[in-house]
């Protein structure tokens, strides 16, 4: 049910399911809590009610009287509320707010019974007059005929029955307490949690409170619901029968008036002014915030005189919302700060002005020190939020959920804190694919170095239908996810779909294959198309790609040595040299800086061992463990003069004691053989190819041999047949140099 005035939409009832405030129910005690002093009824609802001890007392007066006897109760001031009820006692109960969210309804011991014209109270013992009645004249006629028809409790006259004689009101009143008569006689028989008066429906409710001489119509579109509505009021108000029309267009009643886009647009919380302002409402447990902004309202004088009208805009404007989305309990309301006292004092007339057309009570105090304006509203159920809505399974009523980069965070944060506690090898990480693009990272940095800490293999896959807060991380299966990626190696190419992740300067264009993340350096332009792709660089969780044919921008291409992946756990090397070497998905993580060093039996295929016309010797593994890169810095040195000076051999011993020699005529591109001495080990021979970082080369050797300095190092570069020695620094309990008979200076070609 829709009320609009002046053509706006000012309430809005609905009603779903049976109504039960102002129902009255024969409820009995479950428990009694001294120290809240209140206690829990069961009315036969699905949660137990609540009783406050204050809604046991009786008080005197009424929240729509003239107030005199305001506050006065009769015995109980002092009363515990041990000493009203005990548990498994019956008492008479009318709901007085609606179960709401997770508590139950709430309850009292005061019953009222609302009619036409009159409220009858049968626990009062006054008459009441309505604060809306302010003629002096009628309010002392209608206490006067009060007085003579009240025969038993109490009674308060409402606003309906201005101008009403003595006759209409007697008669209300007869039927009202008949109907409090049937209550109590139904207490006597029926059984606990039972209901003993039911509150009448919506159109009842409609045609008893709301018809009356103010109304110009009232449009029914159901002919039942006409024909229902039709007699209530010749058996209420004969004379106002005439205003109820039957509406029976084929276009929806709503529609035709305009209101479904009116609640569609007011439900929001963002409301917008016809000035270019806007209330932002905000609605929580504990209170209702209203904040009112300028937005897009500059004025034209100043700025006092803008603040002035948008905030006089916003009374009017906040009294229609609260009455729309019947909103209750504390509400605070945020007017733009007002300088002047005077505007201030008018805002507040134009909030009371407006609230004397809202039916329902409320209470206003002045503008705090803040700028702030404190009420409430009486409660009576759900608004109209609660009614249209529900809380977000999402993200459980909260309206956010928690970033993508903060659940990866605590990804990574659960994985190394495992990681601690276990052995695992590899671990297999499943997360929405959002949280997976921000876990792996630009470029698969963060996922790389968490590999490097940890040790681990990180294998990271999306799941589209996870939630964006939860995320998964068990052991891998090392042998399963290789043969997952079976054939990815740089140069493939692939049909993938670019997406843009991010936004502005952050926009990336991304991809996926096979659950594995892949980075489209040169896909920013063809965001939402499928097209053929080479892979650059792959890894365990992400893969870079060129679209092909597409031009790379200047400055996109990453600095691909970022990408020298983590070391392989043993037991994941185990499990990698299970499959075949051509199905090895380690062999493919070269970067430039860490050149791929091959396994032991495996294939050589660089492109310098193919120019090398001698046989090369692999060093030898000890025990069968994994071999790992050394870097051993080569510094050649000419061959003296055969008339070498004796000064000039002391200066040639002393740069070899510093080990600070230097031959500045090896060219660049030459190859040069690298002999690796061990103690009874046969030496191993190494062909490289001289480069930009020549003196330093890579030798792959075995896992034993690393964590030492090699027993000698020879060297050989051609062309110019230098040979030289470079021995290690003494060991306790090893011979020294001079011992070992050992050229202290150069060498000869019999060394080789």
């Amino acid at each position: 049910m829709a009320i609009v005035e002046d053509g706006f939409l000012v309430e809005l009832h609905m009603e779903r399911e049976e109504r039960v405030v102002g129902s009255v129910y024969k409820a009995r005690v479950t428990n009694v809590l001294p120290g809240m002093d209140a206690s829990f009824v069961d009315i036969g609802l699905e949660k137990n009610a609540f009783l406050y001890v204050g809604d046991i007392l009786t008080d005197d007066s009424s929240d729509e009287g003239d107030g005199r006897n305001r506050g006065r109760r009769r015995t109980y001031s002092d009363a515990k509320i041990r000493d009203l009820v005990k548990p498994g006692q019956d008492i008479l109960v009318q709901v007085v707010k609606a179960p709401r969210g997770t508590k139950g309804a709430r309850v009292s011991t005061r019953v009222s019974l609302p009619g036409r014209y009159l409220v009858f109270m049968p626990d009062a013992g006054n008459v009441g007059i309505s604060r809306k009645i302010e003629d002096v004249h009628e309010r002392d006629r209608l206490k006067r005929a009060g007085e003579r028809i009240r025969k038993e409790g109490g009674i308060i006259i409402r606003t309906e029955a201005e101008g009403r004689s003595e006759a209409e009101l007697r008669d209300d009143y007869r039927y009202l307490l008949n109907v409090w008569h049937d209550i109590k006689e139904r207490f006597r028989t029926a059984p606990p949690a039972s209901v003993l008066h039911q509150e009448m429906g919506l159109l009842f409710r409609v045609v008893r409170d709301m018809l009356s001489a103010d109304i110009f119509a009232v449009v029914i579109d159901s002919p039942e619901g006409h024909e229902r509505s039709v007699e209530l009021a010749n058996a209420l108000s004969p004379g106002l029968a005439d205003k109820l029309l039957l509406y029976d267009e084929t276009t929806p009643l709503f529609e035709a008036y305009g209101i479904e886009k009116e609640i569609e647009r007011l439900a929001k919380p963002k409301v917008w002014l016809k000035s270019g302002g806007y209330l932002r409402i905000d609605e929580t447990e504990a209170l209702t915030s209203i904040d009112v902004n300028t937005g897009k309202f500059v004025g034209a004088t100043s700025l006092n005189e803008t603040i002035l009208r948008t905030n006089l805009e916003s009374a009017n404007e906040i009294v229609r919302q609260l009455r729309f989305r019947d909103l209750g309990g504390m509400i605070i309301l945020d007017f733009i700060d007002m300088s002047s006292a005077e505007d201030r004092k008018t805002v507040m007339r134009a909030l009371d002005n407006a609230l004397k057309q809202d039916r329902t009570r409320t209470k206003v105090a002045a503008i705090s020190p803040l700028g702030l304006i404190e009420m409430t509203r009486k409660r009576t159920g759900e608004n109209l939020s609660e009614t249209l809505r529900d809380h977000c399974p999402y993200c459980e009523g909260r309206g956010t959920v928690q970033s993508a980069l903060t659940t990866a965070v605590r990804a990574d944060h659960e994985l190394r804190g495992m990681v601690a506690r276990d052995t695992n090898p590899a671990y297999y990480v499943c997360m929405h694919p959002d949280v997976a693009v921000e876990f792996i990272g630009e470029w698969g940095g963060p996922i790389h170095k968490l590999e490097q800490d940890t040790g681990r293999a990180v294998y990271a896959r999306p799941d589209p239908n996870a939630h964006r807060e939860k995320f998964s991380i068990a052991p891998a299966d090392v042998p399963l996810m290789q043969k997952s990626m079976r054939g990815l190696k740089p140069g493939k190419v692939l049909d993938l779909t670019v997406e843009a992740y991010g936004t502005g300067d952050d926009l990336r264009s991304i991809a996926w294959h096979n659950g594995i993340l892949v980075e489209v350096i040169n896909g920013a332009a063809h965001i939402g198309q499928t097209l053929q792709a080479k892979l650059t660089n792959v890894s365990r969780s992400y893969m870079m790609a060129e679209l092909v044919g597409v031009p790379t921008p200047p400055g996109v291409r990453p600095d691909t040595r970022a990408f020298a992946p983590a070391p392989y756990p043993k037991a994941a090397v185990k499990a990698d040299r299970e499959l075949q070497p051509e199905e090895s998905i380690d062999k493919y993580f070269t970067t430039d800086r860490a050149p791929r060093y091959r396994r032991r039996g495996e294939e050589s295929t660089t492109e310098t061992e193919a120019k090398s016309d001698k046989p090369v010797k692999e060093p030898k593994a000890r025990g069968g463990r994994a071999q790992k890169p050394v870097v051993i810095e080569v510094v050649p040195v000419p061959a003296p003069e055969p008339a070498a000076t004796s000064a000039e051999l002391a200066d040639a011993r002393k740069r070899k004691r510093r080990g600070r020699r230097r031959h500045e005529d090896v060219p660049e591109g030459e190859t040069v053989l690298v002999s690796v001495e061990a103690e009874t080990e046969t030496p191993s021979m190494v062909s490289v190819e001289t480069g930009p970082e020549f003196p330093k080369i890579t030798l792959p050797v075995t896992e034993g041999d690393a964590g030492e300095e090699p027993q000698a190092v020879e060297v050989a570069v051609k062309p110019g047949g230098h040979v030289f020695k470079r021995w290690p620094r003494r060991r306790k309990g090893r011979p020294g140099r001079d011992e070992r008979g050992g050229s202290d200076m150069m060498g000869s070609d019999e060394s080789l």
